[in-house]
């Protein structure tokens, strides 16, 4: 979490993975080709609705302006040290 702060990305949500783990979200972020955030960095007239559907996502990326974008997504997961979760499969 410390690097994304650092990174100034405050846009961010946390969702809870099924069983053990979860997941860190940033908001779709306008970025020039190199990778760096743009002055207009997050879309602030889209309203995010409460539960995504592929609609929803569509509408958004149809109503962005032309460039780069990235989002980027962090998990984490705590595994068991057992023998049964290290065999392999």
């Amino acid at each position: 979490m410390r690097a994304v702060s650092r990174a100034k990305m405050a846009n961010r949500s946390v969702y809870q993975l099924p069983g053990d783990g979860f997941a860190v979200v940033t908001a779709l972020e306008h970025i020039y080709d190199d990778g760096t955030p743009s002055p207009k960095r997050y879309l602030k007239d889209v309203e995010a609705p409460l539960r995504w559907t592929l609609d929803d996502i569509e509408r958004c990326l149809l109503r962005a302006p032309e460039g780069r974008y990235r989002v980027i997504a962090l998990l984490s997961r705590i595994r068991s040290s057992s023998k049964e979760a290290l065999a392999p499969r």
